[in-house]
């Protein structure tokens, strides 16, 4: 494998980078036009309203949110607004597109972008242009990847970060961006601590980040963590509301039961996927690694939501498709 990726577009490639990027608009702008929003997605925009009042007199805001009393909205504010980066970029999105689309609206550039991440990881990965864009676009338009990002809630900033971080965490010399990243990535949304910080061991490991390095970024994302986490829910009231929205008494009896959830089988295809890179021995410490963050999510609150695991998905699926597709330049070692 490459050890510093080219930004350098060959000649030959412009064409088919052109129709990707054609392609991609069109992906998003169907994204953006035709949002699932969520109670979430509403939920963020009444937090980059100026208040309740104003958020209720907002046309278009559904009869519910109207009806909702505002001690409830109070209530509730904990478990969003520890997502700082995401709160912070539809702030600045609602000055465009108005508060109802401002969440939908980062997070549909979010998905644009995770596209080109996952186009020039796999040129790293030496997979031929045509292959390249190709295997890009069907990652890209799975409705796993596409539901996740019509939410208009953080998983797809948290995606094209944590993504980001890993292509260059593994493929170039800039190892300190991606640091950089996976801080941002804790602010987006905490989980992502688990994710990046495996990630981070991962490049120490490999010998890409001094332990010095390692120590203070490990350190940053930390306290990133600790700090934002004071703004939200203590953990034990995230495990309640996991509780009591699956409908389980326990967490003991969560633990098994919830593994039968119909999200589940949404990673069938993913978990499959994962079996051609451990079958060839290519890249296997990124597939363990994603696994372990997903069994480590899972132990802390046990829901595996489909939306919270986009980053693990992507991951996996650009691994496997090197896995095959890469020329013969690619480097079929584990350690690559």
């Amino acid at each position: 494998m490459k050890l510093e990726g080219t930004v350098r577009i060959h000649r030959t490639e412009r064409w088919v980078l052109l129709l990707f990027t054609v392609l991609m608009l069109a992906f998003t702008y169907k994204v953006w036009l035709q949002p699932n929003r969520t109670f979430d997605a509403y939920f963020y925009s009444y937090l980059i309203s100026d208040d309740v009042a104003a958020f209720k007199a907002t046309p278009g805001v559904p009869p519910d949110f109207v009806a909702m009393p505002d001690q409830d909205y109070v209530v509730q504010e904990q478990f969003y607004t520890v997502k700082l980066l995401f709160v912070a970029l539809s702030r600045i999105a609602a000055n465009y597109v108005g508060v109802l689309k401002a969440p939908t609206t980062v997070s549909a550039i979010a998905y644009f972008w995770c596209g080109f991440v996952v186009w020039f990881w796999l040129r790293d990965l030496s997979v031929e242009a045509t292959w390249r864009t190709l295997a890009a676009l069907l990652i890209m338009y799975t409705p796993f990847v596409t539901d996740a990002a019509m939410m208009g809630t953080p998983d797809l900033l948290c995606t094209v970060l944590l993504l980001s971080a890993t292509w260059l965490l593994t493929c170039t010399r800039h190892a300190y961006l991606a640091s950089a990243l996976l801080v941002l990535s804790v602010a987006t949304r905490t989980d992502c601590l688990l994710l990046g910080g495996l990630l981070l061991l991962l490049a120490w490991w490999q010998k890409r980040l001094t332990t010095v390095a390692t120590v203070i970024i490990g350190a940053t994302m930390l306290m990133v963590y600790a700090g934002i986490s004071m703004l939200g829910f203590p953990h034990a009231q995230l495990l309640d509301l996991v509780l009591e929205n699956t409908g389980r008494s326990s967490y003991w009896d969560a633990l098994p039961h919830n593994l039968l959830m119909p999200d589940v089988a949404l990673l069938i295809p993913f978990i499959l996927l994962s079996l051609i890179p451990l079958k060839l021995r290519y890249q296997v410490e990124l597939i363990w690694v994603c696994a372990a963050s997903v069994v480590l999510r899972y132990l802390l609150l046990p829901n595996l939501e489909s939306r919270y695991l986009v980053p693990q998905a992507i991951i996996v699926s650009v691994v496997a498709v090197a896995a095959v597709l890469r020329t013969s330049s690619g480097q079929p070692s584990s350690h690559s």
